[in-house]
């Protein structure tokens, strides 16, 4: 048994021509968390800690061959990363639409997070479960399973998506 420091732990067992990974992270989720195996020359993304009693865990098995086309053989450590944090942000938005103004105060669970000068708020996407935010709806984007709107200064919706990335429109 290993541990990365903090609440994480984790085994690797190789069994022929396989390799077996187990890893624990005990504590409270404060997010999802994604490990990857890292050797000499690679990095490689073994998949997302789940819940499982008290803690999260993650079980995966691969073959030696492939870890070693990847650089990763003989594994050096694994690294775990907070991807996505359940925590909502306090942000404070003076908001100059009265509609948008009013819209904010009745959100379902969202994340609210810093971009620039503005912000963007996140909520679960769901097609069964009434759309929220419905006055800005043409401004919002799926990203993730998550639907995602931008707001400038003020409060104002942004427009244009962020270069670079392919967005999907809703």
């Amino acid at each position: 048994m290993r541990s990365g420091g903090g609440n994480v732990e984790w085994r690797i067992q190789e069994q022929g021509p396989r390799v077996t990974f187990e890893v624990w992270k005990n504590g409270k989720a404060e997010g999802l968390y994604k490990v990857w195996a890292v050797g000499e020359k690679g990095r490689c993304l073994l998949g997302t800690l789940m819940p499982e009693g008290s803690r999260l865990y993650l079980r995966r098995t691969l073959s030696v061959d492939s870890l070693k086309r990847q650089g990763i053989w003989p594994v050096r450590r694994l690294e775990e990363e907070l991807v996505y944090s359940f925590r909502e942000q306090t942000v404070s938005v003076e908001w100059e639409d009265d509609v948008l103004r009013r819209c904010v105060r009745t959100l379902p669970r969202h994340t609210v997070r810093r971009q620039g000068d503005g912000i963007e708020l996140m909520f679960p996407f769901d097609v069964h479960t009434p759309f929220p935010l419905t006055a800005a709806f043409c401004f919002s984007r799926v990203e993730n399973g998550c639907l995602i709107f931008s707001f400038g200064k003020g409060g104002w919706p942004n427009i244009f998506p962020k270069e670079g990335k392919d967005k999907e429109e809703v």
